[in-house]
């Protein structure tokens, strides 16, 4: 049974440390990157960590459409990646996402306006990493 156990936490902290890798990336800009990273985790995890992924995955992929100047499949993105991220604690699995919470509801409006402008590269929002895992 101990090494069931040890087994588990070393699951868990391989599945911390591939999150927080796509945090790196997604901090870089590396949007497909996170995505990849991100998804590592999603395919093997269950309940709220997989919502939570999920969430962010969606997020990574919407910035993605941002650079590549589809606004529409963007927005789509962010409702969804924010609807999943909105039942999550906001500093799940130590990743603080207020900023990017905050960013991605206006990037949303954003790709809904007709009149949307061109969107700047300091628009992009960072992740944050706390101490705390969940």
């Amino acid at each position: 049974m101990l090494s069931a156990r040890l087994s588990k936490e070393a699951d868990v902290e391989t599945r911390l440390a591939k999150i927080r890798e796509g945090v790196e990336l997604f901090n870089r800009l590396e949007f497909w990157e996170a995505h990849d990273s991100w998804e590592k985790v999603w395919l093997i995890a269950n309940g709220e960590e997989k919502l939570f992924v999920q969430g962010m995955i969606q997020l990574a992929a919407a910035y993605l459409h941002v650079e590549r100047g589809s606004p529409r499949p963007a927005g789509r993105l962010f409702r969804s990646g924010l609807a999943k991220l909105s039942a999550i604690d906001a500093s799940y699995a130590g990743v603080d996402r207020s900023e990017v919470i905050a960013a991605a509801t206006r990037h949303l409006e954003w790709a809904l306006r007709k009149d949307r402008g061109e969107f700047r590269p300091e628009e992009f929002p960072r992740l944050g990493l706390t101490g705390s895992r969940g």
